[in-house]
């Protein structure tokens, strides 16, 4: 019997992030298409968490509540069993948020929109149609707030003069986004990770990382996902529980 429970408690144990996955639900824009969005998928999976990443190019607040297509572009979704992309429901049309909340009621919810806003002036109502759609289903959330940008390497249709503008009202649009996630969902700042020199810096285009930025980026990020305290253990890194035999 003793020697049965031990074994039992070391499958347990050893079986590491399997026992404490979660399940993720993931929407994005063209950085979660790319380096970035790559990377932590990676990541989230490696710790053992069942991850559905959806990403649209050029997609804000708005294309998620509405389940359009920005013009040109169309939605890609990888997953953790499938991190090759492929076309949204076969389609490559932009789910609704509302649905996807539905499909998916007990996962942790991981929002990365943020930089196609950066050019408005104002503050989309469509964040907010966002979170009461989250205060409503109750899903635990995450919302990974814009890096900055790097308007020197501006290229692929992106100029200097506009990702100076998106970079200026960065700061702005934090405090608007803090002020409408309050209480619902945990902002994850990516600009301490993505600043003027640091690891997560470079860029392709003015915009999206390089793949060795977007992986520092991604590390930085989950950490803010799963602080240690919360993060699911490494396989192996528990101690083997043991019983003692009878004397």
């Amino acid at each position: 019997m003793r020697a049965l429970l031990k074994l039992v408690l070391t499958v347990t144990v050893l079986s590491g992030p399997v026992a404490y996955a979660e399940k993720i639900l993931y929407v994005g824009d063209s950085h979660s298409c790319q380096s970035f969005g790559k990377q932590i998928l990676l990541l989230l999976t490696k710790a053992g968490h069942e991850v559905k990443m959806y990403c649209t190019p050029s997609s804000n607040a708005k294309f998620w509540i509405k389940g359009t297509n920005p013009a040109g572009h169309t939605c890609s979704k990888m997953t953790s069993a499938a991190p090759a992309p492929v076309p949204c429901a076969g389609t490559g049309m932009t789910p609704k948020f509302k649905d996807l909340l539905e499909w998916n009621p007990s996962a942790r919810v991981i929002v990365a929109l943020g930089t196609n806003s950066l050019g408005d002036p104002g503050f989309s109502s469509y964040h907010a149609d966002m979170i009461e759609a989250l205060k409503n289903s109750g899903n635990p959330c995450t919302w990974i707030a814009p890096p900055h940008l790097q308007p020197p390497r501006a290229a692929a249709g992106f100029t200097a003069d506009d990702l100076k503008i998106k970079e200026a009202n960065l700061a702005r649009y934090y405090v608007n986004l803090q002020s409408v996630t309050k209480g619902t969902c945990r902002l994850a700042d990516s600009r301490p990770a993505t600043a003027s020199g640091g690891q997560g810096f470079d860029t392709d285009d003015g915009v999206h990382r390089t793949e060795p930025a977007g992986a520092y980026w991604a590390g930085a990020i989950q950490n803010q996902i799963f602080p240690a305290s919360m993060a699911p253990p490494a396989a192996g890194s528990e101690p083997v529980l043991e019983t003692q035999s009878a004397q």
